[in-house]
């Protein structure tokens, strides 16, 4: 439903095709915390937005890894966070604006908005899924659909590493993922 909600939706990521994005993605479904920082290298500042859309993507991926690996018991998703999250706080200090890198350090410690916690929510089957996402959609001029992304490549990161590849594909198909 995330997918389908997501890719029907107008509003579209600042960085949609970035090949940083894509390296994140799989570096996080393998739990790489070298592809991770890799990419994060290349997203913290890039794109447009007072909150840059890399920063949104990293911020939206650090929240989904930390609560949705706990939710999962994906220990692995949980200690990427950590590392990624270390990693992205100390690159935000110089690279990005004042505003975003707090969002990152924020990001990193599993803290978010209200919009990005309603769909966190919704994944986990404590809340309706479809009316927070599109809530969250709405945010900013790309803010929201770069969240969503992050979420989307935090969650497909869960599914993957909470354990036998069953057990994940069982917990994201039974809370609306």
């Amino acid at each position: 439903m995330l997918a389908g909600v997501c890719d029907r939706s107008p509003r579209r990521p600042g960085l949609e095709g970035s090949d940083a994005a894509g390296l994140l993605a799989a570096g996080c479904a393998r739990a790489s915390p070298h592809d991770c920082v890799t990419a994060a290298e290349r997203l913290v500042g890039l794109g447009p937005g007072l909150t840059p859309s890399g920063d949104d993507v990293l911020a939206g991926t650090l929240v989904a890894l930390r609560h949705l690996g706990t939710a999962a018991g994906a220990r692995r998703a949980v200690r990427l966070a950590d590392r990624l999250g270390a990693a992205v706080a100390f690159d935000a200090r110089g690279r990005t604006t004042a505003i975003s890198a707090t969002l990152l350090h924020c990001a990193a410690r599993g803290q978010a908005c209200a919009e990005v916690l309603a769909v966190l929510r919704g994944l986990t089957g404590g809340w309706p899924l479809e009316p927070a996402l599109e809530r969250l959609l709405r945010l900013g001029h790309t803010s929201g659909a770069d969240l969503a992304w992050g979420l989307r490549i935090g969650l497909t990161a869960v599914v993957a590493l909470a354990g036998d590849g069953a057990n994940g594909a069982a917990w994201a198909g039974g809370r609306g993922g």
